[in-house]
């Protein structure tokens, strides 16, 4: 789960250096990189932080660790998490407003039909895809970026028009459960399950 997420959050933060330097004929990458400076980074209920008094469990604080991991590639790269609750109530209004602006984080938690319908065609997101089948030298195993997303995980976010606004952060999966005695009583194959949710339904 680690390797996973950290290949996620680098293939974020490389992209941010990316289009952070459009005056770059071509992206340069590993050490060799040549953007310096912060980046501001809001990962919403997974933003790392210390734990509370009033916390159940401790809080997601792994992008920490994938911060300094990235950070002794590029030493000249400082990362700043903002906390969950700087954003205020409402977070949409928030975003807006920054992205408006010009000055929202550099990597920010955003659903993708919110960016897909609103940001993206607005003119506010880049485009990512022509990042995405550049070589990866990052992820050991992974070609190039797009690679490290599977096809279940990746064309789900697509825009309308195939667009890449945003790098998948998590994935939520919503599991079936049934009791094949019950199936049986009703006179269905316990051992053959629908396989759409319209089967399901009959």
């Amino acid at each position: 789960m680690r390797k996973t997420s950290l290949a996620v959050w680098i293939v974020s933060l490389l992209l941010v250096c990316m289009v952070a330097v459009p005056a770059l004929s071509a992206p340069v990458f590993g050490p060799e990189a040549e953007f310096e400076g912060k980046l501001t980074i809001y990962l919403q209920a997974y933003a790392p932080r210390e734990r509370r008094a009033t916390d159940r469990w401790d809080p997601p604080q792994y992008a920490w660790q994938i911060a300094a991991d990235y950070q002794k590639i590029h030493p000249k790269v400082e990362i700043e998490f903002l906390d969950e609750t700087s954003t205020g109530e409402n977070y949409d209004t928030w975003l807006r407003t920054r992205l408006i602006g010009r000055n929202a984080p550099d990597i920010f938690w955003v659903q993708n039909f919110d960016a897909n319908q609103t940001y993206g065609p607005q003119g506010l997101l880049v485009d990512l895809r022509e990042y995405l089948s550049l070589p990866n030298p990052y992820a050991e195993g992974f070609e190039t970026w797009g690679d490290i997303f599977t096809p279940q995980t990746w064309d789900p976010v697509k825009g309308p028009n195939g667009e890449h606004y945003v790098v998948v952060g998590d994935v939520v999966v919503t599991p079936w459960f049934y009791n094949k005695d019950i199936f049986a009583a009703a006179g269905l194959d316990p051992d053959r399950t629908p396989e759409t949710f319209g089967e399901w339904l009959e």
